[in-house]
């Protein structure tokens, strides 16, 4: 696996996400997609066969309606299983639930964006 999908593992696993937060992916629709699974298991063998979404536009807006894990793979296994993959855990509540989360850069709050060029990476 290389540098940028190890980075794309470890990021994730140092945020904290909330319901309500969104999702950006950008990537080339043409080589690549984003598929929601459902569980662990899909997520650790790549396998897409009964997705819970799919994402194919090239620029996708995913909100976390839920509390829990969320798992994100491409649907090409040869991606999916060198790295392209995404797990999110996430949380009930906000500390502060009076004030509002703005909308900043990947690494602040609120909206992660995560373009990929066959990759999903953090810009």
């Amino acid at each position: 696996m290389d540098h940028e999908r190890r980075h794309l593992l470890c990021w994730a696993e140092h945020k904290e996400f909330h319901v309500g937060d969104s999702l950006i992916f950008k990537y080339d629709r043409n080589v690549s997609d984003v598929t929601q699974v459902s569980d662990a298991q899909e997520y650790e063998f790549c396998n897409s066969s009964s997705p819970k979404a799919v994402y194919n536009t090239g620029h996708d807006i995913v909100t976390l309606t839920e509390p829990g894990s969320h798992y994100f793979i491409s649907s090409n296994h040869s991606q999916c299983v060198t790295g392209q993959r995404l797990h999110v855990l996430v949380v009930r509540g906000w500390s502060h639930p009076s004030l509002p989360r703005k909308i900043l850069p990947l690494g602040k709050t609120s909206r992660s964006v995560i373009p990929t060029n066959g990759v999903f990476r953090r810009e």
